[in-house]
């Protein structure tokens, strides 16, 4: 392995940050290049006890992953773990999948996960100088021959504090995340993020929905609650899937029951992986929001809700005031509502940026690096004109009516 550190394939290209870097702190970081979750566990549950991190990073929701979902799609798991001055500093769970002849390294999680950066000791995550990473990411890939690597979704900014990844190149990412401070008390949050008017607009609705028949708002903390909440999330997903005419996230292999499966073994737990929500009308379930629970922030990763008569009284929009409401109520800090702008979103939270950093190794990789960056540049792009992306989804629907 000494002989791979000195192969020149493995230099990494040095593109420049188009942001300042005031992350001063060079250092050297021993890497290991792990296969297999159970040798690292106790470590990783250890930094994952007092670290800088997301909740789709915890150890459980990836090892969960990877047991339905991972192992049909990646090669080889590719558990970096960073030391310094003797100590776990970092570790980043990442996956190699294939593109052709390359490996390719990507976070583990895939599309199920909204925010991707590892997990940190806090004064390394504040400190740690570019040259560092970069120079850890050419350990990883001399270890694990990767040929690239393709990092979506790294927050600018978390809980305040920059992203080290900033100092490497990085594009915007084609979506913001959406996030907002939550308050103790929900009714003055509610008064200062919603107007009276929509605030009257809602109680009219839940007071339409109760005529309809009987209500209930439910947050899972049994396991047979979980299920229900699992189960209609799995149903309401794929129906809209196919009338929007895109693939449902429950198309691809085991992943309905990882979330299934999830969230049942998380049910009641005080950090939860997976924090599920529904609301029913006389037994049926109208909406649902599937969520994860670490450090004072909920991350939501999923939602829907049931598309007929009882659609315009919002169903989904009372959910996610009493999923607030209940955030506010057990001492959480922060939500955010993942990927893509939409109204429910914008109404309640900020953009949170992200950004995507793709660092090629080989020379191969330089070329499939560039070609992933155009293409997540296309995407901004088109998402960012309403016209163009209104055309898209327009398409959409024409092919699913046509399918």
């Amino acid at each position: 392995m000494a002989n791979a550190l000195s192969d020149p394939r493995y230099a990494l290209s040095d593109g420049a940050s188009t942001v300042p870097s005031s992350l001063p702190r060079t250092v050297a970081a021993r890497i290991r290049v792990v296969s297999d979750f159970d040798v690292i566990e106790a470590e990783w549950r250890a930094l994952e006890a007092d670290c800088v991190m997301s909740v789709y990073h915890c150890f459980d929701w990836l090892k969960n992953w990877h047991a339905h979902v991972g192992r049909h799609e990646c090669a080889d798991l590719a558990l970096v773990v960073g030391e310094i001055d003797g100590a776990t500093a970092f570790i980043l769970p990442l996956g190699i999948w294939r593109s052709g002849p390359l490996r390719v390294a990507s976070w583990l999680g895939g599309k199920l996960n909204n925010y991707n950066f590892g997990l940190w000791r806090a004064d390394v995550y504040t400190t740690l100088a570019p040259d560092t990473l970069r120079k850890s990411l050419k350990d990883v890939a001399a270890q694990a021959r990767i040929d690239s690597f393709e990092l979506h979704n790294i927050p600018e900014i978390w809980s305040g504090l920059r992203s080290p990844f900033l100092g490497l190149a990085h594009t915007p990412s084609p979506s913001a995340s959406y996030v907002m401070d939550l308050e103790s008390d929900f009714d003055t949050l509610y008064g200062k993020a919603r107007s009276s008017k929509s605030r009257r607009s809602l109680r009219k609705k839940y007071d339409r929905l109760q005529e309809a028949g009987h209500v209930d708002i439910v947050h899972a903390i049994t396991p047979e609650q979980a299920r229900i909440a699992a189960d209609a999330t799995i149903e309401l997903r794929n129906e809209r899937a196919l009338e929007a005419g895109i693939p449902s996230v429950f198309a691809n292999s085991g992943v309905a029951d990882l979330i299934r499966d999830t969230a049942i073994s998380a049910a009641g737990q005080a950090e939860p992986v997976l924090d599920t929500h529904y609301l029913a009308v006389d037994g049926i379930v109208r909406a649902t929001y599937v969520g994860g629970v670490k450090n004072g922030r909920y991350s939501c990763s999923l939602n829907s809700f049931r598309d007929d008569d009882l659609t315009a009284m919002s169903p989904g929009d009372l959910l996610l005031t009493e999923v607030i409401r209940n955030c506010c109520e057990r001492g959480l800090t922060q939500l955010d509502l993942g990927i893509g702008e939409m109204r429910y979103k914008t109404a309640w939270c900020e953009a949170d940026p992200l950004i995507d950093c793709f660092v090629p190794v080989t020379l191969a990789g330089r070329f499939h690096a560039t070609a992933r960056s155009w293409v997540q540049t296309a995407k901004r792009l088109i998402k960012g004109n309403p016209v163009l992306w209104q055309m898209v989804l327009r398409l959409r629907k024409l092919r699913a009516k046509r399918g």
